[in-house]
């Protein structure tokens, strides 16, 4: 659930089929209802006036040993805007990953396929797009510092390779070649918080990709606060100092 400007979203399902409804948040009157059928997950997305919503959909494949796997087909994309309550765009694109897609200044990024797309936000064109290095991975995301910093992870979990993206072009400004990944944070400016499987962080430069410091903490980085970041075992809290990643 979300609001945007005098509009609650909210996700609902009927059986196979996933919608988004836009309600006035304050009389609670349905001012668009929109429904994708056949849909194995829903998400949306807002960006100013504009909510994408975004339909993830799978099927059964039978293997040759008898059993069955699920594979992805092809997804849709209906963007309203909240000023209209229209669908001012609709596309059905290849297989959508399970990354979640970012919306801002415009536009849509989002997997589908084994390409990672850039769509203009009002009308649903191909800003750019390129092949995944990585086939049949789900890259994570992240808008920070005028940069799309991707994450594009083996299949194995084994490699990553970190990428600094300008997100109007597609054009690759850095890369970092780092083990396996479990997630990335937005520091401060400047900086981008990497946490491993090998449990340390890894701090990037997001002006140059290089790496500022990469040090063993006590389970993964959860909150950036100011100069602090707190990291959780599960048990245990820690904080570190963000410029250089020494515990306090």
């Amino acid at each position: 659930m979300k609001t945007c400007d005098d509009t609650l979203i909210l996700v609902n399902q009927l059986g196979r089929k996933f919608g988004a409804t836009g309600l006035d948040r304050r009389t609670g009157e349905t001012l668009w209802s929109e429904t994708i059928s056949d849909t194995s997950h829903l998400d949306f997305r807002v960006d100013g006036d504009l909510v994408h919503v975004i339909g993830y959909r799978t099927t059964e494949q039978k293997q040759d040993d008898g059993t069955t796997v699920m594979v992805g087909i092809p997804g849709k994309v209906r963007t309203v805007s909240t000023t209209t309550n229209q669908v001012v765009w609709a596309r059905t694109l290849p297989p959508l990953a399970g990354t979640s897609p970012l919306a801002s200044n415009g536009l849509l990024h989002l997997t589908a396929g084994e390409r990672l797309l850039a769509l203009h936000g009002r009308s649903g064109k191909e800003v750019w797009s390129f092949p995944l290095p990585v086939p049949e991975t789900n890259p994570q995301m992240l808008l920070h510092d005028d940069l799309l910093i991707a994450n594009f992870s083996a299949f194995d979990g084994s490699s990553s390779s970190v990428r600094g993206i300008d997100p109007k072009t597609g054009k690759e400004h850095w890369r970092q070649e780092l083990g396996g990944i479990s997630g990335m944070l937005a520091g401060p400016s400047g900086l981008a918080l990497i946490n491993t499987d090998a449990r340390k962080v890894t701090a990037i430069d997001t002006a140059g990709g290089e790496i500022i410091w990469s040090t063993p903490m006590k389970g993964s980085v959860q909150i950036v606060a100011g100069d602090l970041i707190y990291a959780h075992d599960g048990e245990e809290i820690s904080v570190y100092d963000v410029s250089t990643g020494n515990t306090l």
